[in-house]
Formats: structure tokens, sequence, C-alpha cells
């Protein structure tokens, strides 16, 4: 679609429209200018906490179990 991206957010927790503002504005540093975003949310209770994003062909990953994931190999 053009001009639309998709964002797909990972969390723990329902995300509060604060925390939903904050992955809006780190979305639009990485697409084009005047894109209009779609936030699909999704509950992932074994991430632990914090939050997953992707959109644009990248992925943001702050969780908890991805942090656990990289302690684990080193």
């Amino acid at each position: 679609h053009d001009g639309i991206v998709d964002v797909q957010v990972s969390s723990a927790y329902s995300l509060t429209p604060d925390l939903r503002n904050e992955v809006e504005q780190l979305v639009r540093h990485h697409v084009p200018a005047g894109s209009k975003l779609v936030l699909v949310t999704h509950h992932e209770q074994e991430l632990v906490g914090g939050i997953r994003v992707r959109a644009a062909g990248k992925e943001f990953d702050v969780t908890v179990r991805d942090k656990l994931t990289r302690l684990k190999h080193l």
C-alpha cells in the first residue's frame, strides 16, 4: 500500500497511550515522511516485559526475553 506502513508491536502488557505515541515517533524516524502508520498490537506474555516493534523491514527488540537470550550466549 502506497504511503501506509504496517507496524507490528508485541508486548507482554497492553500499550499505554504514551507508549503508543513513543512507538509511533520511533518508527517515523525510519519511514518516508508523510507515511501513514497502522499500529497492530499483539499481547505476548512470554516476552516478560518490554516491547518488540517490526516496521518497514526493521525490528526493534527491547524485550526482557531478548536480553535474557543474549546473556545466555555470552
